[in-house]
């Protein structure tokens, strides 16, 4: 209805990514619409999204090119389209550089409102078991990245000295962090503008509807994974 009341409508999911099996959009309606971080299978309407899998890719190549060997993820929740595609930059990046990490240096399932817990104890535990540790290890979010922070200091462990980090967001809890977390920036105002340009230009008519476009996220640099 909403689609049919106005000239055109940026359309922003709630969640960081939803994917949308079968959303049957009429021609003249695509035009007049562009979603953020919403994808279709059919691909008959255009998504604008951050390019995560990429994004946790650069993640992983700056850790393993500053010298770590010893790479680990912790990762949301599965379900969520947003933490698959940062575990699959992660999995990109070991491929990539030869690396085969033991599987328990890799978790995935952390749910949203319990991640900072969730990770403190999945590192504490790691921590404590017989065998190598990681190096580093990448966060799906600053959230989890603070979780694994607290739980390397009270392990008496540094970071980066000992093990470098970085997160994932950019958020509010990655500045507030000692030392400041190293992580990739969601590029909210990036996702704003293109996909308001976007939209002018299907409502013009010099673009037809459709696709994705993937927009990056920087790298902000902290003092969590040490220098470069």
């Amino acid at each position: 209805d909403l689609l049919r009341q106005t000239r055109g409508v940026v359309w922003v999911s709630p969640h960081r990514e939803d994917i949308v099996d079968a959303l049957p959009i009429e021609p003249e309606l695509a035009r007049r619409v562009v979603f953020v971080n919403m994808t279709f299978q059919d691909a008959s309407a255009t998504s604008v999204v951050a390019d995560y899998q990429l994004a946790s890719f650069i993640a992983c190549r700056r850790l393993i090119e500053s010298g770590r060997e010893r790479l680990g993820f912790i990762g949301g929740n599965s379900q969520r389209l947003y933490s698959s595609l940062r575990l699959r930059g992660y999995r990109d990046a070991l491929q990539r550089y030869g690396m085969s990490p033991p599987p328990n240096w890799v978790v995935e399932g952390i749910e949203e409102g319990q991640q900072g817990a969730a990770a403190y104890n999945h590192v504490r535990n790691l921590l404590r078991e017989d065998g190598p540790r990681p190096d580093a290890i990448h966060a799906c979010t600053d959230s989890v990245a603070a979780g694994v922070l607290q739980a390397l200091r009270e392990e008496g462990l540094r970071v980066p000295e000992d093990i470098a980090l970085i997160g994932f967001d950019d958020s509010p809890v990655a500045q507030e962090q000692t030392p400041r977390l190293t992580t990739m920036r969601l590029p909210y105002a990036e996702l704003g503008k293109a996909a308001m340009d976007t939209l002018m230009q299907q409502l013009a008519g010099v673009r037809e509807p459709g696709g994705r476009l993937f927009l990056p996220c920087p790298l902000v640099a902290g003092q969590s994974c040490g220098t470069y």
